[in-house]
C-alpha cells in the first residue's frame, strides 16, 4: 500500500487521487497508467526502449531561448515494481510530483533546463 498519510500529512497529496491508487496497486500496469496521465494532462513525452525497460522522457519545455550556460537539471524517479519488492510503491510519490512540478513550471511560463526521466526495470538492475 503507498503511504497515503504520509503524503496528506506533508500536503502533498496528488491531484488525483483515484489515478494515484490505480498506480500504486501491486497488479497495476503503471507503463500505461502514466502514459495515459500524461496524455490526458497534456504532457508530450518520448518512450525510451532499451532491451526490455520503457523509460518516459518528458522534454524541456520552454528552454528555446536560454542561455546554453545553464546547467541541464534531470529529476528522475523510477516507475517499476517487481512482485515481492516495494518498487513504485516506494517512488509513487516521487512520480506524481514530478509530473506535478513540469505542469507548475509549464503553467509559469519559466524558461528552464529540466528534464524529467521516469526509468523502468529499476529493481532488476
Amino acid at each position: 500500500m503507498c503511504v497515503y498519510s504520509s503524503l496528506e500529512s506533508q500536503g502533498l497529496l496528488p491531484v488525483n487521487m483515484h489515478e494515484f491508487q490505480e498506480f500504486c496497486r501491486p497488479d497495476a500496469d503503471r507503463f500505461a497508467l502514466l502514459t495515459s496521465s500524461l496524455k490526458r494532462r497534456n504532457i508530450p513525452f518520448d518512450t525510451i526502449p532499451i532491451g526490455n525497460a520503457r523509460h518516459i522522457s518528458l522534454p524541456l519545455p520552454q528552454s528555446f531561448g536560454m542561455d546554453k550556460e545553464y546547467y541541464r537539471v534531470t529529476l528522475v524517479a523510477h516507475y517499476d515494481r517487481v512482485e515481492g519488492t516495494p518498487g513504485a510503491n516506494d517512488n509513487s510519490a516521487a512520480v506524481f510530483q514530478l509530473i506535478s512540478h513540469w505542469e507548475d513550471i509549464r503553467a509559469l511560463g519559466w524558461q528552464h533546463r529540466t528534464q524529467i526521466l521516469f526509468t523502468d526495470r529499476e529493481e532488476l538492475t
